[in-house]
């Protein structure tokens, strides 16, 4: 991590019920910039504080919508499970 940047979650941050854009990405399986993109769209809520990009997690579920939910197997829930880039 020589970037300095985190690629997980602030832990108050996700207390709080917001992820890292790029976490977020990754529990759903798709790019960052399809969450940047739907953020700019008013389609899920999120913001951005210094460098990091933070997005609500229950707001990318009611996006998704219910059947893509189960075949993902995420819920409410899941934003507690941390999810590490692959390496």
């Amino acid at each position: 991590m020589s970037s300095g940047h985190s690629y997980l979650t602030d832990p108050a941050m996700r207390t709080k019920g917001y992820l890292l854009v790029a976490e977020a990405a990754r529990k759903i399986g798709v790019a960052p910039s399809t969450i940047y993109r739907w953020i700019e769209e008013r389609k899920v809520d999120g913001f951005r504080e210094g460098y990091r990009r933070y997005v609500r997690w229950v707001s990318i579920l009611e996006h998704l919508g219910p059947v893509s939910l189960q075949v993902r197997g995420l819920d409410s829930g899941s934003v507690f499970e941390e999810t590490l880039p692959e390496e």
